[in-house]
């Protein structure tokens, strides 16, 4: 196999000659498949490629073949980009780079340059914006927002060499983030419902949430390591893009790893957070979002 230098170069010279690339889903969660995304189109800017695509097709686990044949076109409004005047081929190299590994531009930190990796090419569907702006006018409606993620399922598990810390972590967080700003309402994302009916327990109507498919069982949500939750592959997606945006609104946010709140710090660079699995178990899992 070749190493993740040797196949840079390689890659690279190829892309010089003006082929286009093709980036293909790894069949991760879809914050893993879209930061995977924005590095390939990153690493065929540095290349000089002509063209880039982004081909989220069965393999994805969000595909529905009656909504089409690529994923990433179910969410966002482009999928293919022109980098350079080069000369396009018909050659297609699937590269698939890890989730840490964006190269920023120019003077910027790795987080100011993803956001504005996201702002050109993660531009999402009138749909999903529609949902978003509604939501936000109908339902943030404190003068503040506290937004809180909370995944357990495949993470409480200790799957991908996770440790996690408890709900009670999360509500005991919340509780003195209210204290402080007494103003604010809390928005929570979460993948289970017993996340949800211990936050509504805790807070009452300060919490809002999306009506969105949630594990009631511990089986992971989107299918990463099992069965998954019945549902909607496609809302399945939907749902989790409009949280992290959703996140991304607030003003404040509580989370322990997870790629989606990583896009939603990303997406908005005025977001300040607190990082439980950073403060309570000294594990930094994302330090990039700090460089």
């Amino acid at each position: 196999m070749l190493t993740r230098r040797l196949q840079d170069s390689v890659f690279g010279l190829l892309l010089r000659a003006g082929v286009s690339v093709d980036i293909r889903s790894a069949r991760c969660g879809f914050f893993g498949d879209l930061f995977m995304a924005l590095n390939g189109i990153r690493f065929a800017e540095i290349s000089n490629a002509a063209i880039c695509r982004i081909k989220w097709g069965r393999e994805s686990l969000y595909y529905e073949p009656q909504w089409g044949t690529n994923v990433w076109d179910y969410y966002f409004e482009s999928s293919e980009f022109e980098l350079s005047d080069g000369l396009k081929s018909l050659v297609h190299l699937p590269y698939r780079p890890g989730a840490e590994a964006f190269r920023p531009y120019a003077q910027m930190g790795i987080r100011e340059s993803v956001n504005c990796a996201i702002r050109r090419y993660c531009r999402p569907r009138i749909d999903i914006l529609s949902a978003l702006e509604s939501f936000v006018i109908s339902r943030f409606c404190y003068p503040r927002m506290l937004g809180v993620h909370v995944r357990l399922t495949d993470a409480a598990k200790g799957l991908e060499g996770r440790r996690t810390v408890t709900i009670d972590d999360f509500v005991r967080s919340s509780d003195a983030w209210l204290d402080a700003h007494q103003d604010s309402g809390i928005f929570l994302a979460a993948d289970d419902e017993r996340v949800i009916a211990r936050f509504f327990d805790s807070f009452g109507d300060r919490v809002v949430t999306t009506d969105s498919i949630r594990s009631s069982d511990g089986t992971s949500l989107h299918g990463h390591y099992d069965a998954g939750v019945s549902g909607s592959p496609k809302q399945k997606g939907s749902e989790v893009l409009l949280d992290a945006l959703l996140l991304s609104r607030c003003d404040h946010l509580i989370r322990t790893h997870s790629r989606v709140t990583c896009f939603s710090i990303c997406c908005n660079l005025s977001l300040t957070w607190e990082d439980l699995d950073l403060k309570l178990l000294g594990v930094d899992r994302s330090p990039w979002l700090r460089n």
